[in-house]
């Protein structure tokens, strides 16, 4: 389980959302990458792609150490 606060004004959390619409953006639009901080339909769209990476990491890490333990054995 994860729990995100994703505040649009945190300067980590803008790198991501500009990270993440990388290649998903008109870059000769006026707001270019930062329309996914204007919309929340859009940041919203970020919010749940960042969720799922969380949620796929943890279950990696967690698969991870449950293969170590059986190794150990």
């Amino acid at each position: 389980m994860i729990s995100e606060f994703l505040d649009g004004k945190n300067h980590q959390v803008v790198m991501d959302v500009q990270a993440y619409a990388t290649g998903r953006h008109d870059p000769n639009s006026a707001l270019a990458w930062r329309r996914y901080l204007a919309s929340m339909d859009l940041y919203s769209e970020f919010a749940a792609w960042h969720a799922v990476g969380r949620l796929i990491d943890h279950e990696w890490i967690r698969l991870a150490r449950v293969q170590t333990r059986v190794s150990d054995h």
